[in-house]
């Protein structure tokens, strides 16, 4: 079953979006299944990507009421990531924030010595800093989330971060750190996107 929740992602890769969510319509899940949460997450991914919000925030509010239910607070803090995600692409960063605080409690509480959680946590907090113009807080928080992403071996984190001060900095030399880890991780979308990034310096 999971890799047929995959596949909706392979699908949302190649830009077939509508393809990915009829694939998921037609897919059945047990709701107690550890699966559900992945099945939940592709659809949260793929309405946002549609920006059909108030779907997107549906299934990631599910997952979050999947998560307290069974008592996961990995899965608790990852749904208040998305949410915060879906409510910062809506320019809600009010609420982005709020979602922010609901996780970092988490975070503190269960989580506070892993350095990978902090790395992706403390990015979104940055680039919200960084969209809401406070831009000397957004490149503190996006330096101490590049500082925890270093500490660990996920290039995206470390990429996204370099991309991050990229952006806050307008530097040309984050930018090109940030594309050769994409490059190293294989992703060509985010390559993509520091190219588009760096026409526009």
């Amino acid at each position: 079953m999971i890799e047929d929740i995959y596949l909706a992602f392979d699908l949302m890769e190649k830009g077939q979006l509508q393809e990915a969510i009829h694939w998921l319509d037609n897919l059945s899940v047990s709701e107690n299944s550890s699966e559900y949460y992945d099945y939940l997450s592709a659809y949260g991914y793929v309405y946002t990507e549609v920006k059909e919000f108030s779907e997107a925030y549906r299934s990631y509010e599910a997952y979050l009421t999947k998560a307290i239910s069974e008592g996961s607070f990995r899965h608790q803090h990852m749904a208040y990531h998305q949410l915060c995600m879906v409510a910062r692409l809506q320019r809600d960063y009010s609420k982005a924030r709020a979602y922010l605080a609901q996780e970092a409690e988490i975070i503190q509480d269960h989580f506070a010595e892993d350095a990978q959680v902090w790395a992706i946590h403390l990015y979104e907090v940055g680039y919200i800093s960084f969209l809401m113009g406070e831009t000397s807080d957004a490149e503190k928080q996006m330096s101490t989330s590049l500082d925890f992403a270093l500490q660990t071996d996920d290039l995206i984190a470390q990429a996204c971060a370099y991309r991050g001060l990229g952006e806050i900095l307008s530097s040309r030399f984050h930018f090109e750190k940030a594309k050769a880890l994409f490059q190293q991780a294989g992703d060509s979308i985010g390559c993509q996107e520091i190219d588009d990034l760096m026409a526009n310096l």
